[in-house]
């Protein structure tokens, strides 16, 4: 019988402290995240708000914890914290798309 030992949360935690590069990078994209989020309801109105971007932004959370399981299954992967990191970059990207969209619109 082969057995997997998985990390426990508390294990993926003290990784993810005493990582301060992935978290300080995690901390800018999060408030970078929010920022543009803010941004986007402000510009926006409620009939401009599209579903199909809360959709894709919902998606988008999906794929982060699942990489956040991954993560726990692969002990702590490089590769998997740089998708972690690319995933807030694409949640970004596409608020920022959007609200320039809405910016362009609105002159």
């Amino acid at each position: 019988i082969l057995l997997t030992i998985l990390p426990s949360p508390y294990e993926i935690e003290y990784y993810h402290q005493n990582n301060t590069e992935y978290l300080e990078a995690k901390k800018f994209y999060e408030k970078n995240l929010e920022e543009k989020m803010r941004l986007y309801k402000k510009i926006s109105t409620q009939e401009k708000q599209d579903s199909t971007i809360y959709t894709e932004l919902n998606n988008l959370n999906k794929e982060y914890t699942n990489l956040e399981g991954e993560l726990s299954e692969t002990q702590n992967d490089e590769r998997v914290l740089t998708a972690m990191l690319n995933n807030y970059r694409l949640r970004i990207n596409l608020l920022d798309e959007v609200i320039n969209a809405l910016s362009y619109a609105n002159f």
